[in-house]
């Protein structure tokens, strides 16, 4: 953390300047730990889950026998249910990313902490697991560059997370190709030992493309691609523990039911949709049938209503105008 400094200036007699300093400015430190084993690895996933790519990266992983981390959404997390439990059911560590991808160095206190605590309500309700890991959104670089990319970790740090930055950013969000995102890997390797990926926020065809091919490539060279936990050398159950028996229950409870809720709102929104789309598109096409029917029908010709009529009654006034 921060603080202020104190001076006192004072003029001497001699008409010189004279300072002393009462307290020293204390500047920023940020501490990093993780790195102790240089042939480890850990394979991080930000931005998810996706019901198109989080499913194509589980899929590999458990291929290949690796464990990942994956910094989810709060708001992504709710709307996939299933992907979060199983992203947890086969041994992958879950952190929060805040619940709508905030900016967290663009936004109030009290934000922050709504940011962080609905997301983390979000994971106990659906893996009965607390979390301690924490990513901000945009700012995931290991080497903060101004005083509002610190902020957020030291406020995350204050309620218990611990920020993991990223080490070894492959870019995967401009959309590059596999044989890129795979020369960024192992051209930024020696600069640390967290991978940054993302599973969510786009199109990540090329990531789940290029994910066999860098995990490949790590363990060639004689990597070991292991869990965060593994990483600093921690129990599991220290990085997602289970839910203390202090917690607010009341708040779980309400937070849990409101999330159920709200996923079974969504779900029954998006069927009557889906049936109401059906039913429209079924008229359409009885209307498209019916209609191509009736125009195939040969009917006979008519002659308007009271089409002769006046004609004739024309005639008759103008002969009977003649004749007088």
């Amino acid at each position: 953390e921060r603080s202020d400094g104190e001076r006192l200036v004072s003029l001497n007699a001699d008409g010189s300047w004279h300072t002393k300093y009462l307290r020293y400015p204390q500047y920023p430190l940020l501490y990093h730990q993780g790195q102790s084993d240089p042939h480890r690895v850990a394979l991080t996933f930000d931005d998810g889950p996706d019901p198109d790519w989080t499913p194509q990266v589980l899929d590999i992983l458990r291929e290949k026998d690796v464990k990942a981390a994956f910094f989810v959404t709060g708001a992504n997390a709710a709307s996939n249910p299933a992907l979060m439990r199983r992203i947890f059911a086969e041994g992958h560590e879950i952190g929060n990313h805040t619940y709508s991808h905030a900016n967290l160095a663009g936004i109030s206190a009290p934000r922050l902490q709504l940011e962080l605590n609905a997301t983390q309500r979000v994971i106990e309700s659906l893996t009965s697991r607390s979390t301690t890991l924490f990513r901000p959104p945009y700012n995931a670089d290991r080497h903060p560059q101004s005083l509002a990319e610190f902020v957020p970790l030291a406020a995350a740090q204050q309620l218990g997370y611990l920020p993991v930055s990223e080490s070894i950013d492959t870019e995967d969000w401009r959309l590059s190709p596999p044989q890129v995102l795979l020369k960024r890997v192992r051209e930024r390797r020696g600069e640390g030992n967290i991978v940054l990926l993302h599973d969510g926020g786009g199109d990540r065809s090329q990531t789940v493309a290029a994910l066999p091919l860098i995990i490949d490539y790590l363990q060639k060279r004689g990597d070991r691609i292991v869990s965060l936990s593994a990483l600093l050398g921690v129990p599991a159950n220290s990085l997602m523990p289970p839910i203390p028996a202090d917690d607010a229950r009341d708040s779980r409870i309400v937070a849990t039911t409101g999330f159920h809720v709200l996923n079974i709102a969504e779900e029954l929104i998006l069927a009557f949709m889906i049936a109401s789309t059906g039913i429209l598109l079924l008229r359409t096409l009885c209307v498209l049938v019916l209609a191509l029917r009736h125009k195939r029908t040969d009917f006979p010709p008519q002659e308007p209503d009271g089409a002769a009529a006046p004609v004739s009654v024309l005639i008759t006034a103008y002969n009977e105008a003649k004749v007088i």
